[in-house]
């Protein structure tokens, strides 16, 4: 059977007219037919088919329409031109009457009046047993119904446009489509559509529109944020369990709303889009937050910078990968809020001369300090400690509160707060191994103008010879950065640090194709500082036998590590590890992973072919025990491939995300096709698995060497013609 399922409207049908024989044939070649009849006594209109097909809809599939009623096949070709794939016209005999109901309908008979083919992209041929070189309601290409076999479908989803249709001073919306692109038949380019004046054809759940309005009305600032969550996440799930075509013309309702084209209910837009944002998954609804957020003249500095943070969280955790139009708005929207503190604290931030600085002291910037096990901090402390123990640096540690900061909150959905040790705030210094670091942490959540005036003095006094940004996206460390020069160094090797400092350290070599795109967004060559993106693995002496571990003895152990695993383990990524099972894998899942005992429920096999241990005290002895570390498709990750590569366990990863930037190339893989390949050969050619293991304890040494890195950073910053 093929994934094409043909629907079929007819009057009468018996196994002898030609339509009947038609559709047993279909059948025959694996078609699955769909018949319905009495289409003209029971009036059935097109939207009525939007129905029928959502009471079968099953995604993956590909529907065709078919039917002999002319009237009808040429309103449905038009006005659902994007949802079927195929149409048939399939001419038999006249009826013996005409189905004056779509005559006498206002709407379809003025859409059977007036057709335009270019201007409404109908584009896709029609399959026919006629001869003729023309149909009533439609005049196009036609092909012989044995081409239907041949024919690839024109049905591509960058294609798609929302029509609306202005008929009697009221748009129609017969096919929701989820695009930007708009396309209005009728009316005045000057008329916006919106909920108050179209009309959606199709038995949707106007309560949940009428729900989802009131709570919008909610969205101000300072409303009761779990309220809205909570009400939010109601709304949410009743969205999620609609039907496909429900589901589609819900969503399509809410994008809509008039708060979306009013500038003066900015809070109620930003709130829908990010809900809209989290429902779908599309970066489309992200790049409108954007947009109003860079140009809106009613959202404070604070909330701009609050409502950045969050969207920064959204790609981390829900990778938005190669949107570069996102990764560019999100730096316009960075520096508006830049610019807007800079213009006030201008005044202040007068550049230190470098014969006035002392060489001896370096201050570090975070935008978040934890606990050690935290990795972010955890790189902190470890940069800290190089230039103080292992280059002589007297270093203080600043943690400016930034992330995902609280300051500026205003009406987000499915908000993200940055945890915060408060404790931390009465305290002046920090140990790490054996050093001592003196700290400072803000009380107040950031950016607050008069901690932002303190610090400025505080770097003033101690005028120290640098500035070390740790994790970057943090407007404190980058105001300060204009007294003395600024290195941002991202906590995350596979990208670009989110800064206005002139030092920017990518984790990797820079491949040469990209040098033009970075000159184009005011980068050069004494900018970038070309690094390796290093960690601390953790040796330790613990030791335990697979036994002690719950481990099969029998099977090629394949593990994944993860503070995140609930976002980084996805359908994909078990898909693949699943179909290695029968060379004899066994999957094994360290870390925090909620989702477990559901993907077990729905990938038969999961259960008994892998081991999820949570989160684990000591890590080492699962890297000693597994035979490959089999990552997903991520951002994060990179500090467990060090401590993988350090116990000598290899790695298969796709070329995105930290891990491949730490793995390099040899560990590469290009999608989860190629990654099935690759996990046979470790297991089936022991040649193979044992100079990738040697590879992978290589690796390791530069992935470890910290100090070394640092040192080569400053030095080739000291060089730079930004240097001052």
């Amino acid at each position: 059977m093929n994934n094409e399922i043909v629907l079929c409207y007819t009057e009468t049908v018996d196994s002898k007219s030609n339509v009947y024989k038609y559709l047993e044939d279909l059948d025959s070649k694996g078609y699955e037919v769909h018949l319905f009849s009495n289409t003209i006594t029971n009036h059935v209109f097109p939207h009525v088919i939007l129905n029928n097909l959502d009471q079968i809809y099953e995604i993956d599939k590909e529907y065709i329409f078919l039917s002999d009623i002319e009237e009808l096949f040429g309103l449905v070709y038009r006005v659902y031109h994007q949802t079927f794939a195929k149409f048939i016209y399939f001419q038999q005999n006249k009826h013996d009457f005409i189905s004056i109901e779509y005559i006498n309908d206002p709407i379809y008979s003025y859409l059977s009046k007036y057709c335009d083919l270019q201007e409404e992209h109908l584009n896709k041929p029609i399959y026919t047993n006629i001869d003729k070189d023309s149909m009533v309601f439609i005049e196009y290409k036609k092909f012989p119904l044995t081409d239907l076999y041949e024919q690839a479908n024109i049905n591509d989803m960058d294609s798609y446009i929302q029509k609306y249709y202005w008929i009697d001073d009221k748009f129609y919306v017969f096919e929701p489509k989820p695009s930007n692109d708009r396309i209005i038949f009728g009316a005045n380019c000057n008329i916006t559509p919106s909920i108050t004046n179209t009309e959606y054809i199709f038995n949707y759940s106007s309560d949940l529109i009428i729900k989802t309005y009131e709570h919008l009305q909610k969205c101000k600032v300072g409303a009761d944020s779990y309220e809205l969550e909570r009400n939010g996440h109601n709304i949410e799930n009743q969205i999620r369990s609609l039907t496909k075509y429900n589901f589609t013309f819900i969503i399509r309702i809410l994008e809509d709303f008039e708060c979306l084209y009013d500038d003066s209910l900015i809070f109620q837009a930003i709130y829908l889009l990010s809900m809209l944002a989290e429902i779908t998954k599309k970066p489309t609804y992200l790049e409108q937050i954007l947009k109003k957020s860079i140009t809106s003249s009613l959202l404070t500095v604070e909330n701009k910078y609050y409502i950045y943070q969050q969207i920064k969280s959204f790609g981390f955790y829900q990778p938005l990968e190669g949107i570069n139009y996102i990764d560019e708005l999100k730096t316009d929207l960075y520096r508006n809020i830049y610019k807007a503190y800079y213009d006030k604290l201008s005044d202040t931030l007068k550049p230190i001369p470098l014969k006035e600085r002392n060489k001896d002291i370096v201050i570090i910037f975070t935008y978040q300090f934890l606990e050690n096990t935290h990795p972010p901090t955890h790189t902190t402390l470890e940069r800290a400690y190089d230039l103080q123990k292992s280059m002589g640096k007297k270093v203080i540690i600043i943690n400016t509160r930034e992330n995902i900061t609280t300051s500026g909150i205003c009406p987000f959905y499915n908000l993200l707060i940055g945890n915060c040790k408060l404790d931390l705030s009465e305290r002046s210094e920090v140990v790490f191994r054996d050093e001592t670091f003196d700290f400072y942490q803000p009380v107040k959540p950031m950016p607050d103008y008069n901690e932002i005036k303190y610090l400025i003095e505080l770097v003033k006094k101690l005028k120290p010879y640098l500035i070390l940004n740790i994790g970057c996206s943090s407007i404190v460390a980058d105001i300060c950065g204009n007294l003395v020069p600024e290195i941002s160094i991202p906590v995350v090797g596979s990208s670009l640090p989110m800064t206005m400092s002139k030092f920017s350290v990518w984790g990797r070599k820079v491949r040469e194709e990209e040098w033009e795109d970075l000159y184009k967004k005011g980068y050069d060559k004494d900018s970038i500082i070309e690094s390796t993106f290093t960690f601390d693995a953790k040796p330790d002496n613990i030791s335990k036998s697979r036994d002690e571990l719950n481990l099969p003895k029998d099977k090629f152990l394949m593990l994944i590590v993860g503070n995140r695993l609930d976002y980084d383990i996805t359908d994909e990524y078990i898909k693949c590890v699943k179909e290695t099972f029968d060379m004899g894998t066994h999957l094994v899942i360290a870390g925090d992973f909620d989702k477990y005992e559901e993907f077990c429920e729905k990938y038969e096999g999961l259960s008994e072919n892998s081991t999820c241990l949570g989160r684990v005290n000591s890590i080492n002895p699962i890297y000693k025990n597994c035979d490959l570390y089999v990552n997903s498709k991520r951002v994060g990750g990179g500090t467990s491939l060090a401590e993988a590569f350090y116990n000598g366990l290899p790695c298969v990863t796709i070329d995105f995300g930290d891990i491949a930037v730490a793995t390099g190339e040899d560990f590469w893989v290009k999608d989860y096709d190629e990654m099935k390949e690759v996990i046979r050969k470790y297991v089936t050619d022991s040649n193979f698995y044992n100079i990738m293991r040697e590879k992978a304890i290589k690796r390791a040494d530069d992935l470890t060497n910290s100090a070394k890195a640092l040192k080569e950073i400053i030095s080739k910053a000291e060089k730079s013609k930004y240097f001052f």
